[in-house]
């Protein structure tokens, strides 16, 4: 089984950058809402995703502090104007 931190992380960079991708003008709390919700969709449907299994608390947690590492990371990366 796949670790479900590494499952959520990687879920929520690949949408978050999707809707960038769409809608340039993409505030924080986008970012915020589509971490909540991938972690507890994680948490209830663990077994059937094939990842280990988590509480819904727990996938809504590491949602958002997956959120914050993707947050720093894409800040760090943007070249200054």
């Amino acid at each position: 089984m796949i670790d479900s931190v590494v499952f959520i992380g990687a879920l929520i960079v690949a949408i978050t950058q999707a809707i960038k991708y769409v809608a340039l003008a993409v505030s924080g709390a986008i970012t915020i809402i589509v971490a909540m919700v991938v972690g507890l969709f994680v948490a209830v449907f663990a077994h059937a995703l094939g990842v280990d299994p988590i509480t819904p608390a727990q996938g809504i947690l590491t949602g958002l502090a997956s959120a914050g590492v993707h947050t720093v990371a894409s800040t760090i990366s943007t070249p200054k104007k």
